[in-house]
């Protein structure tokens, strides 16, 4: 990641789903687009490195996303981006 680099939400991490590290996740815009898996997203946390994810999988329920990123693999790991934006580079 660059200095220049420019970011957009894609969306904002509602709460964990289930025990294998899932996200329910509020869209920001188009999900096809956004959340397809092999896309990244990036999530910033104060006095963190921002952390780049790699997208799994997605699929829509209850009017939102379910996401599995890779890395993210327990209910305690997705604990911690609860509340999180995750951003794209444009």
């Amino acid at each position: 990641m660059s200095g220049r680099d420019r970011f957009a939400i894609a969306g904002a991490v509602i709460k964990p789903h289930g025990i294998k590290g899932e996200l329910i996740v509020e869209p920001g815009g188009d999900p096809a687009e956004l959340f397809r898996p092999g896309h990244t997203v990036t999530v910033f946390q104060d006095g963190a490195a921002p952390r780049v994810l790699t997208i799994e999988k997605c699929h829509p329920h209850q009017g939102r996303l379910i996401l599995a990123l890779e890395g993210i693999r327990t209910r305690n790991e997705a604990e911690e981006l609860r509340g999180r934006e995750l951003q794209v580079a444009i």
